[in-house]
């Protein structure tokens, strides 16, 4: 099952009929499985905005991640259908039941938790969408500042909030009209025509109207949480050395923190002791280059910083219940 995560390390075509590109990875000749900062725009080039839908039925009572750890220039909104998860923003960590509505703003560190059965839409668009036009009221008051970073969302909508129903409905609709009219590539959606587009623009301003009818946007500028910033730094610098021996005191030094200290705020803020992300970024790369090459599992133990390939097959049974040779096996049937 492919993960959100999964999904923004994926292609986007400008406009319908024109083919998708990978982004090249040298080093392991497989694309990547999870973006930090994700530089890819969402849509098309004139009409940037995307829907993303992720669905799992299993009912096991285990938080794993749904996204993990990344960001992007692109405004989120995060309409949680189903399930329990828990949030990551920046240095924030939210407990969150569905049905409720996430804001997420641009380059917010965030990532996404979830236990058991879920079902979750993500709608992910540029500001210039919905900005343009006359110089009226409110171009002035919330299309600029919005375009230019000083309108700030509140963080999650639930149903005991005020204007939660007219958001709720926007959302589904932006909903529907993707699942009516959009292109798929892979799990995503996005628009090539009109008047889709058109009511997608409409529906976003009819959030935008709601929220500030009932005073939950705030004319302020979005500031950088430091803490947020040096994070990540962590994982970017995690991300790009998984294949070497990583030391806590190099991460810790990052952020300016002791290890200990370090360790504590990782894990409250990630989710994750710092040895299990990456473990985590390490084994997903590896089941990658075990599903995508034909290099042997002593050569993807080394490629992805396993001290040893008996480590490497340790863990491996641990989460997928086999070995490698045998995953491998299955795999390609």
């Amino acid at each position: 099952m492919n993960t959100l995560t999964d999904f923004y390390s994926l292609p986007i075509p400008d406009r319908k009929g024109e083919k998708p590109v990978l982004k090249k990875n040298p080093k392991n000749s497989v694309p990547h499985p999870s973006s930090l900062e994700e530089k890819r725009r969402q849509g098309t080039v004139s009409f940037p905005c995307a829907k993303y839908t992720v669905s799992e039925n299993s009912d096991e009572d285990h938080t794993s991640y749904l996204a993990k750890p990344h960001w992007h220039e692109a405004f989120e909104f995060l309409y949680f259908e189903e399930g329990e998860y828990t949030l990551g923003i920046n240095t924030e960590s939210i407990e969150v039941h569905a049905p409720s509505i996430a804001f997420i703003e641009p380059n917010s560190l965030h990532s996404i938790r979830k236990k058991g059965r879920i079902r979750e839409h993500a709608i992910l668009f540029r500001p210039e969408i919905v900005s343009g036009g006359n110089a009226d009221a409110a171009r002035h008051e919330i299309l600029d500042p919005l375009e230019d970073g000083k309108i700030r969302f509140p963080l999650v909508l639930t149903p005991a909030d005020p204007g939660y129903p007219e958001v709720e409905t926007s959302i589904l609709a932006i909903c529907r009209v993707f699942e009516a009219n959009g292109l798929t590539d892979d799990d995503r959606l996005y628009l090539a025509d009109a008047v889709p587009e058109l009511k997608v623009r409409a529906h976003l301003l009819a959030i935008l109207a709601e929220l500030s009818e009932h005073n939950l946007l705030k004319n302020e500028i979005r500031s950088t949480d430091p803490r947020a910033e040096s994070l990540k730094d962590v994982v970017t610098y995690i991300r790009e050395h998984y294949e070497e021996k990583i030391y806590i005191r190099d991460l810790a030094a990052i952020m300016h923190m002791s290890e200990q200290y370090f360790i504590r705020f990782f894990h409250k803020t990630i989710g994750r002791s710092p040895q299990r992300y990456i473990c985590e970024i390490r084994m997903r790369e590896a089941l990658l280059l075990i599903e995508q090459t034909s290099l042997s599992v002593t050569e993807i133990a080394g490629r992805c910083g396993f001290a040893s390939v008996g480590l490497f097959i340790e863990e491996f049974k641990k989460q997928h219940g086999t070995t490698p040779f045998v995953y491998r096996k299955r795999y390609r049937g």
